[in-house]
């Protein structure tokens, strides 16, 4: 194995328990990958949500991937046009991120788990809601466990 191992969690077997069932909404089997490369172990875990014509993914990333997901919001950017909306911001205690195209009702939730190497994020893309319905799917999730799990 090379590159920072994360403590707590040895591939995506560990981290597939925090994608729970969500309340009114159908939810397919957690899947995930753990990946070795000369720049080190990338992990990441994931599971599709749909409600009618609503989806959600949520996934939880650890390595480079992670790093590149979070690098857009690294700079404090806010950004609200008539057709996008993109904010860094605090997120239930978390340094994250919103990324919202408002006509087709669809975007994304960055919130960063892990800021040093091993990196590690929790991600939510979302379709057929906005960023504010989405927002509130983050309680059906435990954050400060998986950043726990993630130190």
């Amino acid at each position: 194995m090379t590159g920072v191992v994360l403590a707590g969690v040895a591939g995506h077997q560990d981290l597939l328990p925090f994608l729970k069932n969500v309340a009114g909404w159908k939810a397919q089997k957690p899947q995930g990958v753990t990946l070795d490369t000369p720049q080190g172990r990338m992990i990441q875990a994931g599971r599709h949500y749909t409600k009618g014509n609503k989806r959600f993914d949520a996934s939880i990333v650890t390595g480079t991937q992670a790093m590149a997901s979070w690098a857009p919001f690294q700079m404090g950017v806010k950004m609200d046009t008539p057709d996008t909306y993109m904010e860094s911001r605090e997120i239930k205690g978390f340094k994250g991120g919103i990324s919202y195209n408002k006509g087709d009702h669809d975007g994304g939730i960055l919130v960063v788990l892990r800021e040093s190497a091993p990196y590690a994020v929790f991600v939510l893309s979302f379709q057929g809601m906005d960023y504010h319905e989405a927002l509130g799917l983050l309680d059906n999730f435990d954050l400060k466990g998986m950043a726990s799990a993630l130190r």
